[in-house]
């Protein structure tokens, strides 16, 4: 459905995206209009829908068909996106998505870059999450309290049901970050209008008639419409029908929403930014992409304190007596690696967990020499992660890195990435997404930023770990995504769990580290 930016709209727009950031419009001759009612109609013009989508510069569309090299590079770059057969060749199968319902939003911002620079679109798509992150472009509002109104319904359905619709939407979105909208009568950051062909916005962006394009919204900026939310008039809307005639307005307005806050199209279908219409969907609810994303831009929403009484305070009041030193083996990090077993790496040496992690994890093997593991390997290293798909060990000490595969030392290693990080790792941690695919956060005293593995280098730019890891002390000593998808931090003899969705640390840690993962015993160094 809809897409990010300033200026996140449709019609016929080729990187709109952002644009209103930027000052400027960019705009193509509209391909051919379908008059209301058309719903039938199946026609699709590839070139044109290229185009509008941003997988097409504005400047090629009227020569792709000459420079064949750009035409399928636009092609696969469709593909890539939508999980296709990346093969440069228009398939059925791609025309048949083309044509499915969704918003006008472009899925690919072409500012980023020429078409014809090798690799320029797989290159946007890895790194335009991590360019809006770091809001170059202002895709987030400085405020994190909103305001949005209705200002033109449809008579299709009623305005206290609109109007709830539109609540409950942003409610879903707000009750995921640290966010507050809030509805209102007079001036309004989010305009939620219904409109029919030119509806006001420019003729590049009109509506469709009864067709596929279901709505479009505009990023956060400070342009007349940024943040509005436009439904296309013409579409028969409903509410909790499972008529495939119809279209559902609170799925659409739950992606919409999305875009009015700054939130890009997302590749993935589970998604409910993922760009086409899916149908009515009684559970529809945001997925971990989605929260992921949106707490990029405005952070976790705290989670309040448990509430501790006085009793229960003194009982868990820490005493004068110390803990023994030998209970405090530092982590130089952990990880979660071959069989599904835990490992910790501290100093010269590599032991082995037992259990589940956290109450029911135990040292269970060890101590073994860390060089006689992993021949050539450095001692006290700085971080270690384990890509489970590849089966491969990465461990970073200063500026280099060094990669084993199934425990031995690839060749060319150990190397130096390429640009060098801002900082000298402490951490890493290897986060796993829906399909099972690893990614590598690399964590200094003060920023983490991605680790590129196909290329040994930073993706992107870097973070501040504070804004990405609310509530994390500086620096950490070791981090990993255990078994069961929990992520854990490492603090000297203290451990923190952090919420999946929240990104923030959950009621009840800090707890101590020895107690949960060492089952309290004390190993002699």
């Amino acid at each position: 459905m809809a897409g990010m930016g300033s200026l996140c709209a449709p019609g016929a727009a080729v990187g709109v995206v952002l644009v209103l950031c930027l000052g400027g419009i960019l705009s193509i001759p509209s391909g051919p209009r379908r008059g209301r009612g058309e719903a039938g109609s199946t026609d699709v013009d590839p070139e044109q829908y290229l185009a509008k989508y941003g997988y097409l510069e504005v400047d090629q569309l009227q020569h792709t068909r000459n420079l064949r090299h750009t035409w399928k590079h636009a092609i696969r770059s469709f593909q890539r996106f939508n999980h296709l057969k990346v093969n440069g060749r228009l398939s059925r199968q791609a025309v048949n998505i083309m044509k499915q319902p969704r918003c006008g939003v472009p899925d690919i911002d072409t500012t980023l870059g020429s078409p014809n620079r090798k690799h320029r679109h797989k290159r946007a798509l890895l790194t335009g999450f991590k360019k809006a992150v770091n809001s170059v472009y202002g895709l987030k509002w400085r405020s994190n309290q909103l305001r949005w109104k209705m200002s033109r319904y449809t008579g299709r359905l009623t305005a206290e049901q609109q109007w709830a619709t539109l609540k409950r939407v942003f409610g879903i979105w707000a009750s995921q970050a640290n966010l507050t909208v809030v509805h209102t009568s007079s001036d309004a950051d989010i305009e939620v209008v219904f409109g029919r062909g030119s509806h006001g916005d420019g003729n590049q962006y009109a509506f469709d008639g009864s067709g596929p394009q279901l709505a479009h919204a505009f990023g956060p900026g400070d342009a007349a419409v940024a943040g509005d939310i436009h439904f296309d008039d013409d579409e028969r809307w409903t509410l909790d029908d499972n008529d495939t005639t119809s279209k559902d307005l609170f799925v659409v307005a739950l992606h919409e929403a999305g875009h009015a806050l700054g939130m890009p199209h997302s590749r993935d279908r589970k998604a409910v930014m993922y760009a086409h219409y899916k149908g009515y969907d009684p559970s529809l609810s945001l997925s971990y992409d989605d929260v992921r994303k949106l707490q990029t831009f405005y952070g976790a929403r705290p989670v309040p304190a448990p509430s501790v009484s006085t009793s229960t305070a003194a009982a868990v009041a820490p005493t004068s007596t110390p803990e023994p030193t030998t209970c405090n083996m530092p982590f130089d990090d952990v990880i979660y690696g071959p069989g599904k077993q835990g490992y910790v790496l501290s100093g010269r040496h590599v032991y082995s967990l037992k259990g589940r992690g956290e109450e029911g994890a135990a040292l269970d093997r060890g101590p073994y020499r860390l060089r006689r593991v992993l021949k050539g390997s450095p001692i006290h290293i700085s971080a270690a992660v384990y890509v489970a798909e590849k089966k491969r060990l990465y461990i970073f000490k200063g500026y280099r890195v060094w990669r084993y595969t199934r425990f031995r030392l690839d060749r060319g290693y150990p190397t130096r990435p390429s640009p060098y990080p801002p900082e000298r790792p402490v951490a890493a941690l290897g986060e796993r997404d829906y399909r099972g695919k690893t990614k590598i956060y690399v964590f200094g005293k003060r920023y983490v930023w991605v680790y590129d593995q196909d290329r040994d280098s930073r993706v992107g730019s870097y973070l501040w770990i504070r804004t990405f890891w609310r509530g994390l002390p500086s620096p950490i000593d070791a981090a990993v995504q255990w078994g069961d998808g929990s992520v854990y931090f490492f603090r000297n003899n203290k451990y923190y769990r952090l919420s999946k969705y929240y990104r923030a640390i959950m009621a009840g840690y800090p707890k101590v580290k020895d107690v949960a993962w060492l089952s309290s015993t004390c190993w002699k160094k």
